[in-house]
Formats: C-alpha cells, structure tokens, sequence
C-alpha cells in the first residue's frame, strides 16, 4: 500500500484518505468530550486544522488560560497548589559514575552501551 517505488494507486489512495478521516472524526470526538461546554460550538473552524494565537485558542474554548503553567495553575486553584518536578530518568550507566556522553575516545563505551541496552529493555517490556 502506497508504495513510494511504485506508481499510485487510487485505492491506496482512497484508503489513506478514509484512515485520516477515521483519524481526525477521533480527535474531534476526544477534543469535544474533554473541553464540553468550553467549546465554541458555533465556529466551523475550531476542527479545520488550522492554528490560531493563544488569544483565538482561549476565545474559541480550545485551551483555558496563556501564562506559565504554575502562575495559571495557582490563579485556578489557589496558592496551595504543589507542583512537583520530573526529572529525567537517570541511565544505568550515571549510577555508577559514568557519562551518558559517548566521546571520541572508548572509555564512554560501557556507559553508551548500559544506555542501549536499558532502551531495548524498556521497549522489549513497555513498547516505549
């Protein structure tokens, strides 16, 4: 299907187009349930792909406020609100001292490889 070797077939064609539409009646269907009433029911264009500023985004019910997320955050829900930072996942290999960086030379080779090898685990397990 839609081989780029091969010359177009319209029902290559004609499928693609049906899996984007399937695609996009999902999206809007997921958009909709999650922002409800928020939502400027009467625009036509909310779905049409375009983009718009954050200003637009906000009349148009598509997102709730512009800002930093902790200012936004604490305007909605008050000064209590805790926030708490993720970090990236440190790799196997930074554990023990070694640098995630692979140098020109080999001595980051073992550390490169524990990353690697702690990547294909991850998506061997979780798909990820």
């Amino acid at each position: 299907t839609n081989d780029p070797f091969k010359p177009e077939k319209a029902e290559d064609v004609a499928k693609l187009k049906l899996l984007l539409s399937e695609m996009h009646e999902n999206f809007k269907a997921w958009v909709r349930e999650r922002r409800g009433d928020k939502l400027d029911q009467k625009s036509k264009e909310i779905f049409s792909g375009a983009y718009w500023t954050g200003d637009t985004a906000k009349k148009l019910g598509l997102i709730d406020d512009i800002g930093h997320l902790q200012t936004v955050l604490r305007r909605k829900f008050g000064e209590r609100v805790e926030f708490v930072n993720i970090d990236a996942k440190q790799g196997w290999g930074s554990r023990f001292g070694l640098s995630a960086k692979l140098g020109a030379d080999l001595k980051h080779l073992p550390d490169a490889t524990i990353d690697a090898l702690e990547a294909r685990s991850h998506w061997q397990r979780f798909g990820i």
